[in-house]
């Protein structure tokens, strides 16, 4: 809407919708113009300012929309016209048991064909708080080469809902103030604020993450050991030491040992067990020591603690194990990967 006003002493226009896609025909771009609202009190309410301050320069929150992040933030442009790149999207990592009671994992580094992006600054567009010569309060925005005064409409359109655009002229009509930026809120010095990434921000940690993931995975090929699983059970889930010290406690004393072996030929199943533990360099050693050992006796001890640690049987199930005396009421049997006679004392 095309309007004159007594104060400008010239063509005004008035703008109310949510966006623009291209400058209206009665805009010369290579003239200055204003964009402007009046500044009530809701409208200094949505700059989260508590009051008007003559001269205050400010860029909205970037929680009002797209155009607002972009005058923050800055924005990437998806360039369909250049050929693809392959990039690195995350790593994913899975485990898998095996038909011997065996863990092995693996992972993977998924890269995906996607087009680059360029990187564009942000617009940089500031509000300003003015009064004109007749005390009028107004929020207002000079238009410039340097920005498309496209943005700084859908920027008002965004934060206020509707802009008012004024020829050159306004500028004889407004008093003379020093500018004061601020951004939002100024806060006390024993107050600490979140600063919210920005994209870039984020781009930069993420190839950080990515080179030190890197790096992690050269020093763990530096220190791995080819033949370890020939010696060494592999187990790739943590035990924690309170469960060990319970599991440990239940086996304290004489305990009839029927459930833990296959072994059907021998009368006495009655052992008196004694079993302790150490963590060097993340391997567990478990030592057993006893008057005599069953038939797969300590594998399936050890399967019964893995079990536990899946979740797959509960501590209080070893009091009900002993008492049952059935190889059937266990789970699986460890691997004698890993399993080795210590010493024999007479």
């Amino acid at each position: 809407v095309l309007y004159q006003t007594e104060e400008s002493r010239g063509d005004n226009m008035i703008i109310a919708q949510k966006k623009i896609l291209k400058v209206p025909k009665d805009i010369d771009v290579n003239k200055k113009y204003y964009i402007m609202v009046d500044a009530s009190a809701e409208n200094i309410a949505k700059l989260d300012i508590p009051k008007f301050e003559e001269g205050l320069a400010i860029q909205p929150s970037t929680k009002f929309g797209i155009t607002s992040r972009k005058n923050v933030d800055g924005y990437y442009v998806v360039e369909k016209s250049l050929p693809k790149e392959e990039r690195f999207i995350r790593t994913i990592y899975w485990e898998w048991q095996l038909y011997n009671g065996d863990w092995q994992s693996d992972y993977k580094d998924i890269y995906k064909e996607c087009y680059p992006k360029t990187y564009y600054e942000p617009f940089g567009i500031e509000m300003f708080l003015r009064k004109n010569k007749t005390g009028k309060e107004i929020i207002v925005t000079e238009s410039s080469n340097d920005i498309d005064i496209r943005n700084i409409i859908n920027l008002y359109l965004e934060v206020f809902g509707y802009c008012e655009i004024l020829d050159e002229n306004l500028n004889s009509l407004l008093t003379d103030i020093k500018y004061i930026r601020r951004n939002w809120e100024i806060l006390p010095p024993d107050v600490k604020i979140e600063i919210k990434r920005t994209r870039a921000h984020k781009k930069e940690e993420s190839e950080r993450k990515r080179k030190d993931y890197d790096q992690v995975r050269l020093d763990t090929l530096e220190e791995y050991n080819p033949i370890e699983s020939e010696y060494v059970y592999q187990y790739c889930k943590k035990i924690d030491k309170e469960l060990l010290d319970i599991f440990i406690n239940q086996f304290k004393g004489n305990h009839n040992y029927r459930s833990f072996t296959s072994d059907k030929d021998n009368g006495n199943y009655e052992r008196n067990v004694i079993i302790d533990y150490k963590i060097s360099k993340k391997v567990l050693y478990l030592r057993f020591e006893s008057s005599g050992f069953l038939r797969y006796m300590i594998r399936n001890i050890v399967g019964l603690l893995l079990d536990i640690n899946d979740s797959k049987k509960s501590i209080c199930d070893i009091e009900d194990i002993f008492k049952l005396e059935d190889r059937t009421s266990l789970g699986r049997c460890a691997s004698p990967v890993g399993l080795y006679l210590s010493k024999i004392e007479y």
